[in-house]
């Protein structure tokens, strides 16, 4: 479990967040929402210590901040909204995610290499592997990124926005991909500005607003707690009575 007790986190000695007490399971999809500049990013870089906090931010007991490079690489893995097109081949891109379990050399064993493959099939990416990445779409980029997130086999994943730029197959893909990882045991935490796609595959949703926490419910708790979701994101949430919908929520002015 992730456990965040009585933090604050901002840039340049101003706080942008604000969070008493939080905490992700591992096993679960965790989709945290809010409007923009609400501090859903900040939330993200704070748990995997790329800025500064005051306060605790603990894995599974182990205090997130006193980790080395590869304990905490180990522990949680981050994929940013933004991703850049380095010069690579998705593979070695892919295989980068498996250094925190190498030694100095970084020389992949054959469990290594199997997992690289692994993670690339599950973000199809597979088949263009000797692709290089910034010859590819944002979308490809994405998937690319994330097969390198699986590949580093983190007991939790913080995602932003792993969903933007992507197709509806492929954001179904993402989020199924996202399920499958959960139902092994890791920890999923995403940033989601796609209300409807987040609660049809989250466990629980974490709702900011201006920094501070709301609520944390799960999405069938949140159709009767109108109120606090329209303080959020100022629109209400209804389940999909239409069998032939996509997603198991829509949006309600």
């Amino acid at each position: 479990m992730v456990e965040i007790t009585n933090v604050y986190a901002g840039y340049g000695g101003k706080p942008v967040i604000s969070i008493p007490y939080l905490s992700f399971k591992a096993g679960e999809i965790t989709s945290i929402i809010g409007r923009n500049g609400s501090g859903k990013s900040t939330l993200l870089k704070a748990i995997d210590s790329l800025i500064q906090y005051t306060g605790s931010i603990t894995a599974d007991g182990m205090e997130i901040a006193g980790l080395s490079h590869k304990e905490r690489a180990r522990t949680v893995a981050y994929l940013p909204q933004t991703l850049i097109p380095v010069r690579l081949s998705i593979r070695v891109l892919v295989s980068h995610g498996r250094y925190a379990h190498t030694g100095i050399s970084h020389r992949l064993s054959s469990k290594d290499r199997a997992m690289v493959d692994n993670a690339m099939e599950l973000a199809d990416v597979y088949t263009m592997q000797d692709r290089w990445i910034n010859e590819i779409s944002g979308g490809e980029v994405k998937r690319s990124y994330l097969a390198m997130v699986i590949a580093q086999n983190s007991r939790y994943i913080l995602l932003d926005e792993p969903a933007a730029g992507l197709d509806i197959s492929h954001q179904i893909m993402m989020m199924t991909i996202l399920r499958r990882l959960a139902a092994e045991g890791i920890g999923v935490v995403i940033t989601s500005h796609d209300t409807p796609l987040s609660l049809t595959y989250s466990d629980k949703v974490c709702m900011i607003k201006d920094g501070a926490l709301l609520a944390v419910q799960a999405p069938s708790e949140i159709e009767a707690s109108d109120a606090i979701m329209r303080k959020c994101i100022g629109y209400g949430i209804r389940t999909n009575e239409d069998e032939a919908a996509l997603y198991k929520y829509r949006l309600e002015k």
